[in-house]
């Protein structure tokens, strides 16, 4: 609906633009590519490089990116109904119904792509910090998320009675206070994102990687901290566009730069992924593989966390584990590449397609004899590496 307080622009105005419409169009499309080659460098990694089955995060990330490319289409669709362009400029026809409506469905659409994309980084963090203490903050921080993606998307929904009011004002009905939803929703969600892109830098710093490789994940949870400023951005782009004459005009900054946030915490939700894609292109670009000095060892674990991190005391960084059948070995900052168990057959499944055949990795399986002389095997189903291959893998 468009607001009756505010500035109109004119022509004569010095700050008069014709239209924005092709502008917001490629905003919103080289951001939307830019977090699909992102998910489906994740999608491939996973799928053909480590030879697992999407995880969890995985699956949400998936539904993240699904609702992101629908906010994508509808913001595309409004520019086709004055979107990018002043109320002044707009031919008598024109149908602000349906562009009222599509502003409607933009709302709920763009809380739950946000929430979603934070819950699937919740879920990687569970594996990245097993200790109990970091568990309880973490179920403390999901259960915030998704209570304020379930009010907010529930609010943007029925916040008109009858909801029909929501896009036509010549309905009789009432709407409760929509400026203090979107405040109240930009805030948290900073809030949200500082918790979630920074938590992690300090305790990745201390893990046992090498130097370049730990610079390396800090900087992709540091390019999360867009999402943040992308975030306090919109908020002034909202105030603008609630109190304007001019809406489909003042709209743009609020629609590019909700796009942009979505995609920008997906691109990041994906890119800590990607290890093993780089090992796997350019081995060398992960540095030495072997961790630096005086780095504390920090594992994780989809499972039996304190297990692991009992056996991480006392064994090398680059072993992968074997558990009891049904448990997930542990790895470096990821789960390690490993053999994987096939139950229909009960034989070692997958290694690693860059570990077959490689002279300087060596890989037992239970029952087996121990590998060639001057090899150490302190665990069954290791997997050892040396020079620059990094065994332990992004998932």
């Amino acid at each position: 609906m468009p607001p009756t307080t505010g500035r109109a622009i004119s022509q004569q105005d010095p700050e008069y633009q014709a239209s924005l419409s092709e502008e917001v169009i490629a905003i919103v499309t080289v951001f939307q590519v830019f977090s699909s080659v992102a998910l489906g460098l994740r999608l491939w990694t996973r799928l053909q490089i480590q030879r697992l089955r999407l995880s969890a995060d995985d699956w949400v990330i998936l539904v993240a990116w699904a609702t992101d490319l629908a906010l994508g289409t509808i913001i595309g669709f409004q520019t086709r109904y004055g979107l990018g362009k002043h109320v002044a400029d707009l031919p008598p026809d024109i149908d602000f119904i349906t562009s009222n409506i599509l502003f409607y469905a933009h709302q709920p659409i763009y809380y739950i792509s946000v929430s979603l994309t934070k819950v699937s980084i919740i879920v990687f963090y569970f594996r990245l910090f097993p200790q109990q203490s970091y568990r309880a903050f973490l179920w403390a921080i999901m259960v915030v998320v998704l209570l304020t993606g379930i009010a907010t998307s529930v609010a943007g929904v029925f916040q008109c009675d009858p909801i029909a009011r929501s896009w036509n004002a010549d309905i009789p009905g009432t709407c409760f206070n929509q400026p203090a939803l979107f405040f109240a929703n930009g805030g948290l969600n900073i809030a949200e994102d500082l918790i979630l892109y920074f938590l992690p830098i300090g305790i990745l710093w201390n893990m046992n990687l090498p130097l370049r490789q730990r610079v390396a994940l800090i900087g992709i949870f540091v390019i999360g901290g867009l999402t943040i400023i992308a975030g306090i951005v919109r908020i002034p782009s909202l105030k603008q566009a609630i109190v304007s004459t001019d809406p489909t005009w003042d709209h743009v900054g609020s629609s590019i730069w909700s796009s942009i946030e979505c995609n920008i915490g997906i691109i990041c939700a994906c890119l800590v992924h990607l290890k093993p894609l780089i090992a796997h292109i350019a081995p060398a670009a992960l540095g030495p593989s072997r961790p630096s000095r005086g780095a504390r060892m920090m594992r994780l674990s989809d499972k039996h966390s304190d297990d692991a991190a009992a056996a991480a005391a006392h064994h090398s960084p680059l072993q992968t584990f074997g558990q009891r059948r049904g448990s997930k070995p542990v790895g470096v900052l990821t789960e390690i590449d490993r053999e994987e168990e096939s139950s229909a057959s009960g034989q070692p499944g997958l290694v690693p397609a860059w570990c077959r055949g490689n002279p300087d990795v060596t890989v037992s399986t239970p029952g087996q004899p121990e590998p060639r002389a001057g090899a150490q095997m302190e665990q069954p189903n290791a997997i050892y590496a040396t020079r620059q291959y990094a065994v332990s893998y992004g998932r």
